[in-house]
């Protein structure tokens, strides 16, 4: 008994050990090569349309003219005669300084003028007849002069009791109250031109050729017009999807050689007054467009620059290809290849001739 269990234990081992065998034999006649399965893609045809090429710059909108009022002399403020957001007129007074002082001065200083007058008209008379010695008349017409620049400042202080708006706009902001005491060191209000919005950019030194290729003219100023490489779009999101128009202003004539940028000044066409200084601002400038051309996704260039195409028998190739014109969408397609179907995903993995499995 003991014999045979020693046996069919040997029978069994040995059977699994061929079944080991046989099902090892039998997967590596069933292995596939990766290489044989077809590659998953995804194709697609050129589009023809347009293609353009858009710079995108940020900047904040500003004012034409934004200027802070200072006083001209000393004083304490009478009354303010704007608040914020008040529209005002080149002229209009902002502030009034209390005069009484200024108005004492300007009448003494009168008074000294008439007294000095009477003296060198009695002077000169003598001198016209030799009564009085040059020296006395040169004196008195001193005088005289003195006290008209005495007078002429003294009523020049009292004008500038009234401080006066140096532009039309709107007051932004008040600096100070009734009853404050000023000096020519003390702001009063800030003032702004906001019908007339800018806005300064720093452009990156590469573009510099794009827009200084345009036609310039100086203008007053010397400020410099130039025409834009293409349309400028000025998109502000505090104000939704509202599009501004905008136009060239200023073009520096250097590079800045610390951050390799160069200031491009815009104005924009607000006609409904909307832009208001300070808001965030995104500029699109376009540079160059072609219009009725075949275009591709730019995921269809693979890491290495290579491009994906199918041959006459369905199976993918690829060539080195450098775009002949660059959108911000895609690139334009090599000529004659208008009608093929090119890989713009999966091709990663391929290798030129391999099966491949479109998707869609």
């Amino acid at each position: 008994m003991a014999k045979m269990t020693k046996g069919m234990a040997l029978l069994v081992l040995v059977m699994i050990i061929s079944c080991a065998a046989l099902l090892i034999l039998n997967s590596r006649n069933r292995t596939v090569s990766v290489r044989d399965v077809p590659a998953p893609v995804v194709l697609s045809s050129p589009r023809r349309g347009s293609l353009s090429r858009t710079l995108r710059l940020t900047g904040v909108t500003e004012s034409r003219s934004t200027v802070t009022v200072l006083p001209r002399i000393s004083g304490m403020v009478d009354s303010m005669a704007v608040t914020t957001g008040s529209g005002v007129q080149k002229g209009d007074i902002v502030a009034l300084i209390d005069d009484d002082a200024y108005r004492l001065t300007m009448e003494q200083a009168r008074a000294a003028l008439s007294g000095a007058e009477a003296t060198y008209n009695r002077i000169e008379k003598l001198y016209r007849t030799n009564s009085v010695p040059p020296q006395t008349y040169d004196e008195a017409l001193s005088a005289y002069e003195a006290a008209k620049a005495q007078y002429a400042m003294a009523r020049l202080n009292l004008d500038w009791c009234e401080i006066r708006s140096p532009l039309s706009g709107t007051v932004l902001q008040t600096h100070q109250e009734e009853g404050a005491l000023v000096s020519p060191q003390v702001p009063l209000v800030t003032i702004a031109d906001l019908e007339h919005p800018e806005m300064s950019l720093n452009v990156p030194e590469e573009y510099y050729a794009v827009f200084s290729a345009g036609t310039t003219e100086e203008v007053p100023g010397g400020e410099v017009t130039a025409s834009s490489p293409g349309g400028i779009t000025v998109v502000i999101p505090a104000l939704g999807e509202t599009a501004f128009s905008g136009s060239i202003k200023y073009l520096a004539p250097w590079i800045a050689a610390e951050s390799k940028t160069f200031e491009l000044r815009l104005s924009l066409d607000d006609p409904e007054g909307k832009i208001r200084p300070g808001m965030f601002a995104v500029v699109y400038v376009s540079l160059e467009r072609q219009e009725d051309i075949f275009w591709l996704e730019w995921k269809a260039l693979d890491s290495q620059g290579r491009l994906w195409y199918l041959d006459d028998e369905g199976l993918p190739r690829t060539m080195e290809y450098e775009p002949l014109l660059e959108g911000d969408e895609g690139f334009q397609v090599p000529p004659g290849m208008e009608e093929s179907e090119f890989i713009i995903e999966g091709q990663h993995f391929l290798t030129e001739g391999r099966e491949i499995r479109v998707l869609q």
